[in-house]
């Protein structure tokens, strides 16, 4: 985790994964500019519905190459095979920013009628068209994948 104190603030997860999506993370991971490490890896004893055992979660770190500034950690839920399950695709769960870290609200559902805010439908707009860019990225696992 970044050292010295930033101010905290909670953020609708649209909001993280339009951020996330639109940077794309990933394809910059893939393309070196970005670093991404485990920073946490902590096996299922008992798998969540639908996944296979031998499946993980961890969280992920991600920095910029040049500064090694941390820009995100995102949470995974990868199957033994080393794949990203579910979506495919890292879920950003904090961002620091210069002055602040951004984090999600924890209990915000993933049903597509909630709306948490005025922009919450905007971002999650903003966020699935940003991932569509990057669909060549996604993971997944045909014998772990849930059915």
């Amino acid at each position: 985790m970044p050292s010295g104190r930033l101010n905290a603030v909670t953020v609708c997860p649209w909001k993280l994964r339009a951020w996330f999506n639109g940077y794309q993370v990933v394809k910059r991971v893939a393309s070196g500019q970005i670093i991404a490490s485990v920073k946490v890896n902590t096996p299922h004893t008992r798998p969540p519905a639908g996944l296979a055992a031998g499946t993980s979660k961890r969280i992920i770190e991600y920095r910029n190459r040049r500064s090694l500034a941390v820009l995100a950690y995102a949470h995974v839920t990868v199957c033994r095979h080393g794949a990203i399950l579910r979506s495919g695709f890292p879920d950003p769960k904090s961002r620091f920013m210069t002055n602040e870290i951004q984090q999600v609200v924890v209990d915000h559902p993933d049903d597509e009628n909630y709306t948490c805010g005025p922009r919450c439908a905007a971002d999650r707009q903003r966020s699935k068209i940003a991932e569509s860019a990057l669909e060549k990225y996604r993971e997944s696992c045909a014998q772990c994948e849930p059915k």
